[in-house]
């Protein structure tokens, strides 16, 4: 995110994520209003084949994340979830925004 959102440069903050120190702008910093923003991988280092999708999704709201579980569950005739999400705390895995 860096100098293009230096109106969001107050809410930058580290959180400990699986066991890593994270610093930068986390999903649950923004509100719908400012949902034009785009996630990028939190963990590049580690999961570098998913930085193609860096930039081309918006940050995930609470009620976006329960339609597609509750859509993904009807589709393919089984529960769905986001067991990494209920570890950290946040819908959509606490994922970094830039």
């Amino acid at each position: 995110m860096g100098a293009d959102h230096a109106e969001f440069a107050s809410r930058n903050t580290t959180k400990v994520i699986d066991g890593v120190a994270l610093t930068g702008w986390f999903n649950e910093h923004f509100t719908l209003v400012e949902r034009t923003l785009r996630s990028k991988e939190r963990i590049s280092q580690i999961r570098q084949y998913n930085r193609i999708y860096d930039r081309r999704y918006r940050v995930s709201t609470f009620d976006s994340v329960i339609s597609l579980v509750k859509r993904l569950t009807r589709e393919l005739g089984r529960p769905i979830a986001d067991r990494h999400a209920v570890a950290v705390s946040t819908p959509s895995g606490s994922g970094l925004v830039r």
